[in-house]
Formats: C-alpha cells, structure tokens, sequence
C-alpha cells in the first residue's frame, strides 16, 4: 500500500523522529508533499467544500484548492500562530470539511503555532469533528520542541511532511514521505492509496541519474 514496506517504514522512522507513532501501513509515499496535500484533501473533501486555512499560506495550497474546487477560509496569524478564537468563529459559521495548518516554521511567516493554541485546535477541530491536515514540511527544521498536531490528534489528523527541505531538495522522489493517518477510517486510507496511484500513473517517474560530482 503506498509504496514498497522498506520505504514505507522508513517513513514511519521519520515520523518517529518527530514523536509519533506510526506503522509502516499508516505510511503513504507520494512524489513530494504537494502531491500529499493533494491527496489528504483529495480524501478528505468533496468539490464545493469549505477549507479552513492560515489567510496567509503556501501558494501551492490555493492551486490544490483550485484543482479540487474547494474554498479556502483564510484565519488570520499573530505572534502564536493561527488565531484559534477566529477559526471557532468559522466553524460556527461555515460548514468546514477540513483544517490545514502548517503549525512548525508557517510559511511565510515562519510564525510557529504555541503549545497552549495547538491544544486548543485539537480541542475544537475534535470537537467539531473536522480532520486536520498537518503540514509538518519544516518540523524536523524548528526543534521547537512542541508536539505535532497529529500527536495531540492521532485519529483525526493527517500529517504531511517531506526530506526536500530538511535534508536535500533533490529527495522529492518516492522516498519522500507523506501522511500518517493513524487510525483514520480505512475508507479514507483506501481513497487515499487510489489517489496517489492515479497521479503515479500520469506522472511518469524519472529514473536516478549520476550527476558526474566527484
């Protein structure tokens, strides 16, 4: 499922670097975390939704949402992060069928959410039964010590993250790792798995080429 076991558990290792505890089959592969973004909202929503997310974000994110005829609902940042107090006032008035926050070194920003407001996230994301799509690109650069929001949530958040900035950004390729879903319903896993093999097929792999470098 979403790629072969031993690159499957080494992403779990990844994931464990960062405090969460996942098996090699919570594991999914794609061609980079923009197409795992694609695919967790992919899984998460249908077209027409609404999608809350910082006013202030990644410019690939608006391009998914164009692609999956979703509506963005900017929630403004200060000092802390995502102001939690305006995305209650969201979700009271909007119907909301997920939350993508980058919570570690938001970009562009580079604003990291507090402890006590990712607390209150996940209180209110749970509360209200919206999944949280976690955007973790930077978290193995921060060491901010403060826990993912997939290991306040693990049942209702998937967690995005990629070696292209934290190790090299050559390693945008299969070995990149992807979403953990961590006990999500296993109709989303499924969706999940049929969504990054389609792109696979479309998207045809390059093969590694040595460079020349001495």
């Amino acid at each position: 499922m979403g790629g072969s076991a031993i690159n499957r558990a080494a992403g779990a290792a990844l994931f464990a670097a960062r405090g969460l505890v996942a098996q090699p089959d919570q594991v999914l592969l794609t061609q980079g975390a923009h197409q795992g973004l694609i695919a967790a909202l992919a899984a998460t929503t249908r077209p027409g939704d609404r999608v809350a997310c910082e006013r202030l974000n990644y410019s690939g994110l608006r391009r998914i949402a164009e692609l999956l005829q979703l509506t963005l609902l900017g929630i403004d940042c200060d000092e802390e992060g995502m102001v939690v107090g305006q995305l209650r006032a969201r979700l009271r008035a909007h119907r909301i069928a997920a939350i993508v926050c980058t919570p570690s070194g938001h970009n562009p920003t580079s604003h990291t959410l507090s402890e006590r407001r990712r607390h209150e996230l996940v209180r209110l994301a749970r509360g209200a039964s919206v999944p949280v799509i976690e955007d973790d690109i930077y978290g193995m650069l921060c060491h901010d010590g403060l826990p993912p929001l997939a290991a306040l949530w693990p049942d209702g958040t998937l967690c995005v993250t990629s070696l292209s900035k934290s190790v090299a950004p050559g390693l945008r390729t299969p070995r990149v790792v992807m979403a953990t879903f961590c006990r999500r319903p296993r109709s989303v896993i499924s969706r999940l798995v049929s969504l990054v093999s389609s792109c696979r097929r479309a998207l045809s792999m390059p093969k590694p080429r040595r460079s020349g470098w001495r």
